[in-house]
């Protein structure tokens, strides 16, 4: 079976494409947070919105990042490999322009959690790379029929 359609592929591109969203819902909600307060425009709960995004994006990001890990070990796929690597170098780039964007954010929406989710996201986003790296690493283990 060729490299792109493998399951460990598919599983690494999805990896990917969720901590793509939440990079981009991050950066959307701090520019939100970021413009002037209009009257009764104003978002009440800013941080259950954030813990949101974590549940539906972030957590499970790093949750296929480790299943395509694991699932990687036997076959080591060059593919899965490239793609953990790309995934660890977007996931703390993005972690790192959004914590840039925690200064403009309103006096009125700045709270504890809103400020530090970039800085705590920031280093397991490396986690990928090292995934992938040992999975560039690996030979393929042959099978063996008898």
């Amino acid at each position: 079976m060729s490299g792109l359609f493998r399951l460990e592929t598919g599983l690494a591109l999805a990896s990917i494409g969720l901590h793509g969203m939440f990079i981009a819902y991050l950066l959307s909600f701090y520019h939100a947070l970021s413009r002037p307060i209009d009257g009764p425009n104003i978002m009440s709960h800013p941080t259950e919105l954030l813990m949101v995004a974590i549940f539906i994006f972030a957590l499970p990001g790093f949750g296929l990042a480790c299943i395509t890990y694991f699932i990687s070990k036997r076959d080591a796929p060059r593919m899965a490999s490239m793609i953990l690597i790309a995934h660890g170098i977007l996931m703390p780039l993005g972690m790192f322009y959004a914590s840039t964007l925690t200064n403009n954010i309103n006096e009125e929406y700045r709270s504890f959690e809103i400020l530090t989710i970039p800085i705590i996201f920031l280093v397991p986003g490396f986690i990928p790379i090292g995934f992938g790296v040992h999975i560039a690493k690996l030979k393929p283990v042959k099978r063996r029929y008898t």
